[in-house]
């Protein structure tokens, strides 16, 4: 069985992520718990990641790497063994 509220809930939390990620915002304005909370988020670490080279002041370190090295690969293996177990039916409905 597919399930095809999935994709809206999907997109919409990935969204959600992606903009309370310090993207529009420096860093530098968070304190107290929300920087606490904004640590928690995967894409500030790939923000980190992908900023490294324009030479951000605050940097990327080993925890973002390691974040989003885990990230990446937490998701791939959930792919894929979503993918292996919804397989015949996705098949059968296309």
């Amino acid at each position: 069985m597919l399930y095809p509220d999935l994709r809206p809930a999907l997109a919409t939390g990935l969204t959600a992520l992606t903009f309370a990620s310090p993207i529009v915002y420096p860093e530098s304005l968070l304190r107290g718990p929300i920087r606490a909370a904004i640590e928690w988020n995967p894409f500030t670490h790939f923000l980190r990641l992908y900023r490294m080279p324009l030479g951000s002041p605050s940097g990327a370190g080993a925890t973002d790497l390691t974040v989003a090295l885990a990230t990446t690969i937490g998701l791939l293996a959930l792919g894929w063994a979503t993918r292996g177990r919804l397989w015949w039916a996705a098949r059968d409905r296309l």
